[in-house]
């Protein structure tokens, strides 16, 4: 459920740009200039194109949006998933050698270590060794796998 109310003006923008999305044809690329519309009402136009039709977008940077082939959507989840390993390391980092966890209450101090294992099984969950691990099990699988029932 959306509980974000938005200004008829803007969702009339969004509505406007969904439609010109929708009708673009599959590796086609639409330049930001020609969709005349802020960054953000693009970018909510397309993730209202992307659930409600099932169409995936990439960007093409600093030019626009490229409606994706099926060939190409596995690189979304590449994307994804380096970027949070990347947060996750981060994340772990700060999270490590803290010169502030002796002033730590213990609320605060079990928040921090929960927070860290997390984040650490983020960054094991995420590294290319585990990835193809994971590619690797669902490929063996094969048709025991009911993709149609991911979302």
């Amino acid at each position: 459920m959306d509980h974000f109310v938005s200004n008829p003006e803007i969702q009339q923008q969004i509505d406007r740009v969904a439609a010109i999305l929708r009708t673009m044809s599959v590796g086609q690329t639409v330049t930001y200039e020609s969709l005349g519309a802020k960054y953000y009402v693009i970018m909510r136009a397309r993730e209202t194109v992307e659930k409600e039709d099932g169409i995936r977008f990439g960007t093409v940077h600093k030019v626009g949006v490229k409606r994706l082939a099926a060939d190409e959507v596995p690189a979304l989840g590449i994307a994804g998933l380096r970027h949070m390993h990347r947060v996750g390391k981060k994340t772990v980092k700060r999270l490590t050698n803290l010169k502030a966890y002796n002033d730590m209450t213990p609320t605060d101090r079990l928040r921090v270590a929960a927070q860290r294992m997390i984040a650490s099984a983020i960054v094991e969950k995420t590294a290319r060794t585990a990835v193809k691990e994971a590619e690797d099990n669902v490929r063996t699988a094969g048709a025991a796998i009911d993709f149609g029932s991911l979302k």
